[in-house]
């Protein structure tokens, strides 16, 4: 999976990079790291929370 804050994300930045003939800025590239993170936080705490209840 191309999660942006695993290394998925770090192909897809390079796939982006290579068509664009330029690299992202670095403030678009945290932005969507943090995002990344904040799902895979989320999935998580979803996870163990259903884990729990059942």
């Amino acid at each position: 999976l191309p999660i942006p804050a695993l290394d998925g994300g770090h192909i897809v930045f390079i796939l982006i990079e290579g068509i664009m003939k330029r690299p992202p800025r670095v403030k678009t590239r945290m932005l969507v790291q943090q995002i990344g993170m904040i799902f895979l936080l989320c999935l998580m705490v979803f996870i163990i929370f259903n884990d729990l209840t059942r």
